[in-house]
């Protein structure tokens, strides 16, 4: 099945084959014996025994190390049980709306999150000049990174892929914050359009590097 992992997912997944039929006939529009159905548990033994899972030193190894997440997430896998139609897989987490920080925004790491803001480069209204993808960003070095070392390692063991980019609007209220972006809404619609437009541009720019990331990674 295209785009999915191959059969050493069955280390994880003894029924893949069967899984993959069900995938293929609702992309299809059909059905073979049941609706798709994820189910996830605990193990009781995990499938590594001797493998456990490793505690960040700081915040900056649990967000960053591509390491640090590799080792855990193939823990992870080694001990849950995937029912159904659920199966190995990973998400490069790095905070909602990240993508404002690939064009200029700072971030701020939490215990459980990424926190963005770029009121500095928005200041006072939303007259908006065009906004740049800077290749050279930390978070874009860290989430390239992070895409190289599991796309190399996972050996069609569990499925992979980029990080949660934000909607136009959340990477709007990233620059502006969620209060000056309601008032702007009302007081500079046609400005906020304008920003709109360029949040799409750059979104859609980056999707096309990280398509290209991923591609040279596999």
């Amino acid at each position: 099945m295209s785009g999915l992992p191959g059969r050493q997912i069955n280390l994880y997944k003894d029924d893949w084959d069967k899984c993959k039929e069900r995938f293929e006939a609702f992309w299809e529009g059909e059905l073979i014996d049941r609706c798709l159905i994820a189910v996830t548990a605990p193990r009781d033994r995990p499938i590594f025994p001797d493998m456990r899972p490793k505690k960040a030193r700081d915040l900056k190894e649990y967000w960053t190390d591509p390491e640090f997440r590799f080792l855990n997430e193939m823990y992870r896998f080694s001990s849950t049980y995937y029912g159904g139609e659920a199966f190995p897989s990973h998400f490069n987490n790095l905070g909602p709306g990240v993508m404002a920080a690939f064009a200029g925004a700072g971030h701020t790491l939490a215990e459980n999150t990424v926190w963005f803001d770029g009121r500095t480069v928005l200041k006072d209204r939303p007259e908006y000049s065009r906004l740049e993808l800077d290749e050279k960003s930390e978070m874009w070095m860290v989430l390239t990174r992070m895409m190289d070392c599991f796309l190399k390692n996972c050996d069609s063991e569990f499925m992979t892929g980029i990080t949660d980019l934000g909607g136009n609007f959340d990477i709007a209220a990233h620059f502006r914050s969620s209060e000056n972006l309601l008032y702007d809404l009302v007081d500079y619609p046609e400005e906020v359009k304008v920003l709109i437009d360029e949040i799409d541009r750059v979104w859609l720019g980056w999707m096309r590097l990280g398509t290209l990331v991923m591609l040279k990674g596999k």
